[in-house]
């Protein structure tokens, strides 16, 4: 059973890593026919969202330093370094085991081979038992090679005959994609050089990319379990559901992916320090995720595609973090409770948890909608980015993530991002594409540091300012730009969708993704 989390809320507990205020359009708003960005699209013969892999933008994660593993076995690799390291490095957190969830859990301290039946079976056992769950039957692991897996992926796209349209374009003009960029290619490549593991949830099978075999025994153990946690919440919680009822937006997609990342982040990590001989007050999670979050800017900074890296890595960090102190400052049915009522904001898991319950959120609304679209063109998609955007943004013109960035995010409290096209069909062409960005921040002082904080932006953006929120434009046609009195406008989301019908997000038309079995690894 589930216990719902109840008390007092006040404001949320401050966490040592940078949090913040950014926040969405309300999902209630965003409720429209519009086309979507690949990223998140449905695939009808799935019948599932692609969270975790983009379609029409992707590009190989940067990988860390000093190693040639894929860039999610190099996490793998950091925690088992970090939770072997000494004692420096495992400063007890001075939490109390005494009672915990998974406390009890009888690990063996000798590693197995994970393509081993018995293997595989005594790590879900383990796995399991740490998070409180029955141990179900064991799922189907299969291992292929990195050229198999390329080939399936390149199989899939092939035959979902994928075409880059105009959010390619639009995210390229605000420098979030780089120009030129092969969509489907680098989808491709950014799967194979990143993934050392996945789970599935369409076929309920685990698969392991045979690269990590370069890797040592534990931390494939600790691969392994990552992703039959994944296994766990779907077994328990039917994640396919979850996704289809709370995902809605890009914002939305990267806060639901911190839940279920984060979750796995710490399960495997308890396990792992088990395996270790330690207890879980040894796990010094303020210096582990501080580690991870050097790690996620980085690998942002040095992409061609900064807004996928942010989607896809800070889910690790930032939802590692909210869960551990969660877990360990209530209990693991407060981690379950989660999943009943996940924070769909990516800010709220930025800000961490409240007491004994999660906090308020801190989204709000828009005063302005983004402008009506220029001449020739319409209303082609609408969607909130939120923080990530915000960071990926900061990061590719920044390269790198300063304090006065990091404060910046955290006073961003609502967003909208549109996208003009020549139609809003699906296949709209590439070109001609106006967009625009609407940021708006606690207060106008700090809209005005942001502008100072974006001067070096690519050039044909323009930044206006209006109070406390900022409008980014960009078109890429000279003869489509916003005049000056679209720009000072503040239309309503009606004015900028007067005909649009308000059918259910997944009901939208959008692009079709790549069919990649892929979303938790």
């Amino acid at each position: 059973m589930v216990t719902q989390a109840v008390g007092a809320v006040p404001n949320r507990r401050s966490q040592s890593h940078f949090g913040g205020s950014c926040a969405r359009f309300r999902a209630k708003s965003l409720d429209t026919g519009i086309a979507l960005p690949a990223f998140f699209a449905r695939n009808p013969a799935q019948d599932r969202l692609e969270l975790l892999r983009p379609d029409n933008q992707g590009q190989p994660l940067a990988r860390t330093p000093g190693t040639t593993l894929p860039a999610r076995l190099a996490i793998a690799c950091l925690a088992v370094a970090f939770v072997s390291g000494c004692a420096d490095d495992t400063t007890s957190s001075g939490v109390s085991t005494a009672g915990d969830i998974g406390s009890d859990c009888q690990a063996s301290r000798t590693t197995c081979d994970i393509a081993q039946t018995a293997c595989q079976r005594e790590i879900l056992t383990l796995t399991a038992c740490v998070r409180g769950d029955a141990t179900p039957a064991l799922p189907p692991v299969r291992v292929i090679t990195q050229d198999q897996f390329r080939a399936e992926l390149t199989a899939a796209a092939k035959k979902a005959n994928t075409q880059p349209g105009p959010w390619d374009t639009a995210l390229s003009l605000l420098g979030l994609v780089a120009p030129g960029t092969n969509p489907v290619s680098a989808s491709i490549d950014d799967s194979v050089q990143s993934i050392a593991a996945y789970y599935s949830d369409q076929t309920k099978n685990v698969t392991i990319i045979d690269a990590s075999a370069s890797a040592d025994p534990q931390t494939r153990m600790y691969v392994l379990s990552h992703e039959l946690t994944h296994y766990l919440q779907d077994h328990t919680r039917d994640l396919g559901k979850l996704r289809q009822k709370n995902v809605t937006t890009f914002d939305s997609v990267v806060a639901f992916t911190s839940l279920v990342e984060g979750d796995a982040v710490v399960s495997s990590t308890r396990v792992l320090s088990l395996w270790k001989g330690r207890r879980f007050s040894d796990i010094n999670w303020d210096s582990y995720f501080g580690q991870l979050d050097t790690a996620t800017w980085q690998q942002i900074a040095g992409s061609p595609t900064p807004l996928n890296v942010a989607r896809e890595s800070l889910p690790y960090p930032v939802g590692g973090r909210y869960i551990a102190s969660v877990w360990d400052e209530t209990d693991r049915a407060h981690v379950e409770a989660l999943f009943t009522k996940p924070e769909l904001h990516l800010v709220d898991w930025l800000a961490g948890y409240g007491n004994a319950a999660p906090a308020p959120s801190l989204a709000e609304d828009l005063a302005c909608a983004p402008p009506l679209p220029v001449a020739g063109l319409v209303l082609h998609g609408l969607d909130s980015l939120g923080p990530a955007g915000l960071i990926a943004l900061l990061i590719s013109v920044h390269g790198k993530l300063d304090q006065t960035d990091q404060d910046l995010s955290r006073a961003l409290v609502a967003d909208a991002l549109e996208v003009d096209a020549t139609t809003r069909d699906k296949t709209a062409p590439q070109t001609p594409v106006a967009v625009a960005w609407r940021l708006r921040f606690q207060t106008p002082a700090i809209a005005t540091n942001a502008v100072q904080a974006l001067t070096n932006l690519p050039t044909g953006i323009t930044v206006t300012q209006s109070e406390a929120e900022l409008l980014l434009t960009a078109s890429d046609t000279p003869t489509h730009p916003w005049p000056a009195s679209a720009l000072a406008s503040c239309p309503a989301l009606t004015d900028l969708m007067p005909n649009s019908p308000a059918p259910p997000m997944n009901a939208a038309p959008r692009p079709t993704p790549l069919p990649t079995p892929l979303w938790l690894h």
